[in-house]
């Protein structure tokens, strides 16, 4: 009896077999972000990220498992985070802060980084060149710094009686404050063009 058991047990997991062989575990894509979980512009971000891989027919739960971690706008938390993706078993991770491509870039063993739009990661230390990266990191830089001044000519053009300009930012990026020095510097030279007696 106990034969017959044993026989009917292994001829069950025969069968079984190749069944669970094609079911490999999908790829994890790990997303570690700056901003909240439930913010809209959160929410918008992930909506991009799915719908950019399901035009290069990537599937979510065929395909590939996304594992977004936020840390809230508390950068602090982005090492933890990123760790936690490594654990979670995240084949890459993509990134949207300077923090969080250093948090990321830091795991042992790497895990493979792709930055989304980030500003300057050559000046900011994250990657060699532009051309060649290195550091099992890739992506887009925004190179916004250079565009600065010539959105405060648009603006000025649109606004030409405007007295003054407000800007927002993070203070926790380190590249903001090349924005605000391009601002101000545009901003000078713009005041003593329309004034140069002054």
């Amino acid at each position: 009896m106990k034969r017959r058991q044993f026989l009917g047990v292994l001829g069950g997991a025969a069968i079984d077999l190749p069944k669970a062989i094609a079911q490999k575990p999908l790829p994890r894509v790990g997303f570690l972000a700056s901003g909240a979980a439930a913010s809209i512009n959160s929410a918008a971000q992930v909506a991009t990220l799915k719908h950019g891989l399901e035009d290069s027919g990537l599937i979510e739960g065929r395909d590939y498992i996304f594992e977004p971690r936020f840390s809230g706008g508390h950068y602090e938390r982005f090492p933890e985070l990123a760790r936690e993706l490594a654990q979670a078993g995240a084949r890459v991770i993509l990134v949207n802060t300077i923090a969080s491509a250093r948090a990321a870039q830091n795991l042992v063993p790497p895990v493979p980084v792709v930055m989304m739009s980030i500003n300057d990661p050559v000046g900011m230390g994250l990657i060699a060149s532009l051309a060649r990266p290195g550091g099992h990191t890739t992506g887009m830089a925004s190179l916004n710094e250079d565009l600065t001044p010539k959105l405060i000519e648009f603006q000025r053009s649109i606004l030409p009686k405007a007295t003054s300009i407000g800007a927002l930012h993070n203070p926790a990026n380190p590249t903001n404050l090349a924005f605000r020095r391009a601002s101000v510097n545009m901003l000078a030279h713009w005041e003593c063009a329309q004034y140069p007696s002054q």
